[in-house]
Parts: C-alpha cells; structure tokens; sequence
C-alpha cells in the first residue's frame, strides 16, 4: 500500500509538472503573439515616418531648406484663391541675388551655394511665421504675402535691408563680398485673374528694379 501511494504522489507530481509546462507553453505562445503585434505597430510606425519624410523632402529646396517652387505654388493658389474671395490684400514678392553669376565665378560654387543659403535664412528669419516664401530656382526667390497695401513695402523694404545686414563679410568670413537683391512686387488687383498673372507681373516689376540699378524695390 505504502509503495502505491509513493507512486500515486510520483503521478501527482507528474501532472503537477505537465501542468506547469502547459501554463509556460500559453506565456510562451502570448510572448510571442505579443512581440509579433508590437513589431507589427513598430513596422507600421516606421513606415509612416518614411512616408512623412519623403513627402516632406518632395517640397523642400535642398540646398536653402526653404520649400521649393512645386510646393509654393500649390499653397500659393489656395491663398490666392482666398484672397479674392475675401477681398484680402495680398501680393507676390519676386526676389533676385545681384551679379550671382560673377560671384560664383569669382568665388567658386560652394562660396555662392553659401551666400545662397545665408540669404534664404535671412529671409525665413525677417518674414512673419505666416508669410509663404521658396526657392523659386537659381539665385531667385519667391514669397507670397498677405498684408495690406500701405504695410507691404515696409515689409518688403525690411527684406532688402535685412539682407544688407546679415549677408556681407562682416556679419559672416565665408560672405565674399555684400550681397544685395532686386526684389519685384505685384499686387492682386482686378488685372490679375489667376496666380500665374501675379507672378508674371513681379518678375516684370523685378526686372524694372534691376534696370534702375538694383538693390532696391521696384512696386507695381
């Protein structure tokens, strides 16, 4: 009797331990069902990010990190739109660095690539959080404003001066030479029936500025 019960207490501790395996399988089955979900959302996570990413990159400039042209004139159709609709002061601002290409020449690509980039953060830094400013290509640059007539050219006049102030050897050793910008102005009135219109017209008013002998603004 006594041996059948030695052996009957064996079995129980038999069972004991299937048990305990059987409750470590189910952990070990949760673990990894567990592990396989948050990699899953890490995954998922992830690839949001680099989906944010490459979208934010498609509308960047890479060389100013200002937006690039694509994306300018996507929000700049909304908010010309808006404008009319509500009657808004509003205006494209058209500006282009003077005699770039002799000093790329002078200096070299990567001394231009800089001054490029000191004059597209001085421009980021003088307009308000609100303003819409790019690389429109090259040396050029462009902003759409909304603010009303008698501010407009006191806004653009800081730009000007702003860039007389941060872009020259003494504000920066890498600045070659001062640099200065011919900035054109178009306002939106009954003439300009779309976007493209206001453009045109800034571009022409920055031409006018370069041939009454640049560094200064030119108002249409």
């Amino acid at each position: 009797a006594s041996f059948i019960i030695e052996k009957s207490f064996d079995v129980y501790e038999l069972f004991y331990v299937l048990e305990q395996l059987e409750i470590l399988k189910d952990v070990a089955e949760l673990a990894s069902l567990v592990l396989v979900v948050l990699g899953l959302v890490l995954w998922d996570r992830a690839r949001i990010r680099r989906i944010e990413f490459f979208k934010e990159s498609a509308n960047i400039d890479n060389l100013t990190k200002l937006n690039n042209y694509g994306f300018f004139k996507k929000a700049a159709q909304r908010r010309f739109a808006m404008a009319k609709e509500y009657s808004q002061s509003a205006a494209v601002v058209f500006i282009d660095v003077d005699h770039f290409k002799p000093y790329n020449d002078q200096y070299g690509h990567e001394a231009g690539n800089y001054a490029l980039r000191e004059v597209a953060n001085t421009l980021r830094d003088a307009l308000r959080a609100d303003d819409l400013v790019a690389r429109y290509g090259g040396e050029e640059f462009i902003a759409f404003l909304v603010a009303h007539s008698k501010e407009l050219v006191g806004v653009v006049e800081r730009l000007r001066i702003a860039i007389l102030n941060h872009c020259n050897p003494m504000a920066s050793k890498l600045i070659k030479r001062q640099i200065t910008v011919s900035i054109g102005v178009a306002q939106i009135d009954g003439h300009h029936q779309n976007l493209d219109d206001l453009i045109e017209a800034a571009d022409l008013q920055m031409y006018k500025a370069k041939e009454n002998g640049r560094d200064q603004i030119s108002v249409a």
